[in-house]
């Protein structure tokens, strides 16, 4: 039973996951009729919501930044948000329950957020100009 309890509890990650996800397509595909439709459409509509990221909204003018450091697209936009909560979940899931140690766990799950944050953009920059 313990053991049904244990990735039962990795299931309901991998659920709010999905959940995010889910999200993520409706504001993506289908604005107008989504559960975001109501709210504040500069930050939940993907088709002016990317340009938050930007200064003064212009790509050109570069990335927000609060000093020196580039402010997340997570909190820049919806569908970036739920793309952070959604692969924090997914991490979860991956992570949880894999060891007998809730610390060892922990450390697995900074080990996939570390491999996705540092390499997550040389590759998408590299794949956009294949």
């Amino acid at each position: 039973m313990e053991f049904l309890l244990k990735y039962l509890i990795n299931g309901l990650f991998v659920l709010l996951a999905c959940i995010m996800n889910a999200g993520m397509d409706s504001l993506r595909h289908s604005f107008k009729t989504s559960f975001a439709r109501n709210w504040d459409s500069a930050f939940w509509n993907p088709t002016v919501s990317w340009l938050n990221k930007y200064n003064d909204f212009i790509p050109e003018n570069g990335r927000r930044k609060i000093w020196f450091i580039i402010i997340p697209a997570a909190f820049t936009d919806g569908w970036h948000l739920l793309k952070m909560f959604m692969l924090g979940f997914l991490f979860i899931a991956m992570s949880l329950n894999v060891t007998d140690s809730l610390l060892h766990d922990f450390y697995l799950f900074l080990l996939y957020q570390s491999i996705w944050n540092v390499l997550f953009n040389p590759i998408y920059y590299k794949l956009r100009k294949w």
